[in-house]
C-alpha cells in the first residue's frame, strides 16, 4: 500500500505545495517585503538616530557655544557638497559630507542601529557610504571611491556600509575632514564655513525655543574686510541680524512623524497580503484532499486491499498531511529568503526571519486543520 500511497499520492503532495508555493511568492511574498522594505525606508532614519534639529551654517565659535547650553546635549558640525564620485568606473552624482566629529558619528544617520556591514580592516581614508549608493555603483567593502577637488584626486576606501539615508535625495555618503580633502578643500575654498550641524537636545522645548527665536548662522557673516566700505558691510551686517532663520531650521521630530504617517497605509497593505495568502494556503489544501479522497482509485485500493476504518486509512492521510506540511514550510522558508535577498529594498535578515515564523506557525495551524479533514476522510473511507 505505501508504494501505492507515494506513487499516486505523496508524489501529489510534493507538487502542489511547490505549486503553491511558486504562486505565493510571487504573487505575495514580493508585495509584502517590498512594503516592509519601503516602510522601513521611510521610518528607521528617525527611528534610530539621535537627531533633534539640523541648523545651517554654524561658525566654528558657535559649536562650542552651543554645546554649553544647558538645554543641548551635542552638535554634530558638516561639510556638504555636491559632486561627482568615481567607483567601478561609473561616476555618480552624490551628497557628500565631511565631518571633524565622527566621535559623535553615533548621534547621526551614520549610527550603530543602521550599520549594514563594516570592514574589519582599518583604511587611511575611510568612507561611509549607504546602502542608496550601494546599489547604484556596486560598491562593496574596501572598493575605492574617488574625488577630484581642482586639479586634485583623493581616494577613499569604503569602511562601512549603513541603511539609506533618506533624509538626502538619492541617499548620501560621509568622510573625515582630515588630511589631503581637508587641505586641498582649504585651499581652493580658505575661508570655508560649516554647512550645518545636527544637534541632539537635552531639553527640546526649550532649544526648540532658542533655535527659532534667537539661533544666528554666524557661518554666513562675513568679515568686514571684505567690503570696500564701512557702510557697506554694515547694510551686509543689518540684513544678517535681522533675518529670520527659523524656516531654515529642520525638525527632525516633525519630519519622523510624517514618515511614520506615510508608513502606516504601507504597514496595513502588508498585513492583508500576510492574510490573504494564507487564506487561499488553507482554501487549496483542503480542496486538494477533499478531491484527492473523491478519486475512485484510492478508495477502490483501500477496499480491495481490505484496509478500512480510521484507524487503518488515516495513517495514509496523516503521512500526506506530514509530507504537504513539510513542503510548504520549508518552501515558504525558501521563498522568504530569496523575495527579501532579491528586493530593490535593504531588508534586515531578522526581518526575513521574523516574517518566516510567522508563516512557518501559520502553515502548522493549517496543517492541523487539513489533519482534522482527513481524519473525517479516513473515517468515510469503508472496506
Amino acid at each position: 500500500m505505501f508504494k501505492y500511497w507515494m506513487k499516486n499520492r505523496i508524489l501529489f503532495d510534493i507538487l502542489i505545495p511547490i505549486i503553491l508555493v511558486i504562486v505565493t511568492a510571487f504573487a505575495f511574498l514580493s508585495p509584502i517585503f517590498s512594503n516592509i522594505g519601503e516602510t522601513r525606508l521611510m521610518t528607521s532614519l528617525y527611528e534610530n538616530e539621535n537627531l533633534d534639529f539640523d541648523i545651517p551654517s554654524p561658525s566654528y565659535e558657535q559649536i562650542s557655544q552651543l554645546e554649553n547650553e544647558s538645554f543641548i546635549e551635542s552638535v554634530f558640525p558638516y561639510f556638504y557638497t555636491e559632486t561627482d564620485l568615481s567607483i567601478n568606473g561609473k561616476t555618480r552624482e552624490t551628497n557628500l559630507f565631511f565631518s571633524d566629529a565622527f566621535d559623535k558619528l553615533d548621534q547621526t544617520m551614520y549610527c550603530q542601529a543602521r550599520l549594514i556591514e563594516k570592514s574589519s580592516q582599518t583604511y587611511s581614508n575611510p568612507i561611509l557610504v549607504d546602502y542608496q549608493f550601494v546599489q547604484d555603483t556596486g560598491a562593496t567593502l574596501g572598493s575605492t571611491v574617488s574625488v577630484t577637488f581642482g586639479t586634485t584626486k583623493i581616494d577613499f576606501q569604503v569602511s562601512a556600509i549603513y541603511e539609506t539615508n533618506t533624509y538626502y535625495e538619492g541617499g548620501a555618503v560621509m568622510a573625515k575632514w582630515e588630511g589631503l580633502q581637508k587641505d586641498t578643500i582649504m585651499a581652493i575654498s580658505p575661508k570655508l564655513v560649516y554647512s550645518g550641524a545636527y544637534v541632539q537636545a537635552s531639553d527640546f522645548s526649550q532649544c526648540k525655543n532658542y533655535l527659532e527665536t534667537q539661533y544666528k548662522p554666524y557661518g554666513r557673516l562675513r568679515d568686514a574686510s571684505e567690503f570696500a566700505t564701512p557702510e557697506a558691510y554694515q547694510i551686509h551686517y543689518n540684513a544678517f541680524m535681522s533675518a529670520n532663520y527659523a524656516n531654515e531650521i529642520t525638525n527632525f521630530n516633525v519630519k519622523g512623524q510624517e514618515a511614520m504617517a506615510k508608513a502606516e497605509s504601507k504597514e496595513n497593505a502588508s498585513t492583508l497580503n500576510t492574510v490573504l495568502p494564507c487564506v487561499i494556503m488553507l482554501v487549496v489544501a483542503l480542496v486538494y484532499n477533499v478531491l484527492m479522497w473523491l478519486r475512485k482509485s484510492e478508495r477502490g485500493y483501500f477496499a480491495r486491499r481490505k484496509i478500512s476504518g480510521s484507524g487503518n486509512t488515516f495513517v495514509y492521510y496523516l503521512i500526506s498531511t506530514l509530507v504537504q506540511a513539510a513542503v510548504l514550510i520549508c518552501g515558504i522558508v525558501v521563498a522568504n529568503s530569496f523575495v527579501s535577498s532579491n528586493s530593490t529594498y535593504y531588508i534586515p535578515s531578522f526581518v526575513t526571519m521574523t516574517k518566516s515564523i510567522v508563516f512557518i506557525i501559520i502553515t502548522a495551524c493549517i496543517s492541523v486543520l487539513v489533519a482534522v479533514e482527513n481524519m473525517v476522510l479516513a473515517q468515510k473511507t469503508k472496506k
